[in-house]
């Protein structure tokens, strides 16, 4: 065996070894939350199998070859097994849904408002719009004559801009107990904490519109709030009598067991299959964390992602179809 050919044939072992021990740590992603970071690359890991794959079936030994290739199976198996809802490509009465974070240091609003206004959604659910979005996001306020919540140009939260009548907006804090928000300071943040709902009057039905933004999963603290958040979403999507679409930014992939109850007690699927949307500025380790799901009183006609427009997240849009359509 050449010295080229040994290099490879110990930097696959090595690689073999690293994609086993990332693998492991996916079925303990529910016991701790550094493994459950290790849940959200199944694309990568697909890639990675293929390349390992390769290498060990050139410099053998043949069982590491067809063990990298069994892993890399795994994974994509896991990756295509997200909930979907039911398709409809030849629907004719649309509905399209964006979601967006903006970023709050976003260094060109102008073309994120630019593509906003191209592509005219006709429901849009923003995140981090802060005071420095204000007057950027003012000239969407005549193409979207309702919005929610009221202070919606700089909410820095969940927000709903709608061609529909929205009516009954509320804010949900899920983890708001008296006193909480006098406590220390991960008491005073987890009171904070909160999602929008709100119901849109979409041709002769009310579709509840839940707006999301959950924490994002650094440390045990802020992993079990965006977990106990699912909950909470899930618990509300299952007692809502009609369509529900749930949009925005998850902070999480579908394939994290922090997701198991959007899928299971709230009934929910997602619109297309996941899309990568974050991060914008490091596309090899893009995991999909934007979503759009819907309960089965909603089908899909499909969802699309992108393009780069100063955030680190691409929007992404789904086309959605009503049952009984639009009047």
């Amino acid at each position: 065996m050449t010295v080229v050919r040994t290099i490879v044939r110990w930097l696959a072992i090595l690689g073999l070894a690293g994609l086993a021990g990332a693998t492991l740590a996916t079925f303990l992603a529910g016991f701790l939350w550094l493994f459950d970071l290790f849940s959200h690359f199944r694309l990568q890991y697909v890639v990675v199998a293929a390349v390992l794959t390769l290498m060990l079936a050139w410099t053998r030994p043949r069982w590491a070859s067809v063990a990298a290739l069994l892993l890399g199976v795994w994974h994509g198996y896991i990756f295509l097994s997200v909930p979907t809802a039911q398709a409809d490509l030849l629907c004719k009465q649309q509905v399209r849904v964006m979601a967006f974070n903006l970023l709050y240091r976003n260094q060109d609003m102008d073309a994120a408002i630019a593509a906003i206004e191209a592509k005219r959604p006709d429901i849009l659910v923003l995140e981090e719009n802060t005071p420095n979005w204000s007057s950027h996001l003012e000239r969407l306020a005549d193409d979207y004559p309702y919005a929610v919540p009221e202070n919606w140009r700089d909410a820095n939260g969940p927000t709903v801009l709608s061609h529909f009548a929205l009516s009954d907006p509320r804010i949900v804090r899920p983890f708001e107990t008296p006193g909480l928000d006098n406590g220390d300071d991960r008491q005073r943040f987890a009171a904070g904490v909160r999602y929008l709902t709100v119901t849109a009057r979409i041709g002769e039905q009310d579709v509840a519109i839940i707006a999301v933004h959950p924490p994002y999963p650094n440390g045990g603290f802020l992993t079990g709030l965006r977990n106990g958040y699912f909950v909470s979403v899930a618990e509300l999507a299952r007692a809502t009598d009609g369509p529900v679409i749930v949009a925005g930014d998850f902070n999480s992939t579908p394939w994290s067991p922090a997701f198991d109850p959007l899928f299971e007690s709230g009934r929910l699927a997602g619109a297309g299959v996941p899309l990568m949307t974050w991060p914008t500025w490091f596309p090899l380790a893009d995991i999909p964390i934007d979503h759009v799901l819907v309960n089965d009183r909603i089908v899909v006609g499909g969802v699309e992602w992108g393009p780069d427009l100063g955030s680190d997240h691409y929007l992404i849009e789904a086309t959605l179809c009503m049952p009984g359509g639009l009047s």
